[in-house]
């Protein structure tokens, strides 16, 4: 094993953690977009859309998490893989932590 299920796990959660600001970034510019317009879709429109893009989302967040624990376990690692996914629990909530003080920090600044 290159790296420890440590490693891997803030590796794993930073993955995450980005493709969520990537997602929330492309999705609030596309509503501003929309507002900027005065256009609002049809409900035969935005369902499905929301529909496939949390679908998608899920699909992309599983692989994120569960990929490198996937590969240890079937390299007969069951333990580090097990080790992997706790770290990654672990790094996403200090992750929220983080972001909840910066927010609250932020809030009270301005």
């Amino acid at each position: 094993m290159k790296h420890t299920p440590k490693k891997l796990g803030l590796f794993s959660a930073m993955g995450l953690v980005g493709y969520i600001g990537l997602f929330v970034s492309t999705a609030y510019t596309y509503v501003q977009w929309m507002e900027s317009r005065n256009f609002s879709p049809h409900p035969l429109f935005g369902i499905p859309l929301f529909l496939l893009a949390f679908c998608t989302s899920a699909l992309v967040c599983g692989s994120i998490v569960f990929f490198n624990p996937l590969r240890l376990f079937l390299d007969g690692e069951s333990k580090a893989a097990l080790h992997t996914i706790l770290w990654t629990i672990v790094w996403l909530l200090v992750c929220i932590v983080v972001m909840l003080l910066g927010s609250i920090v932020f809030f009270l600044l301005t």
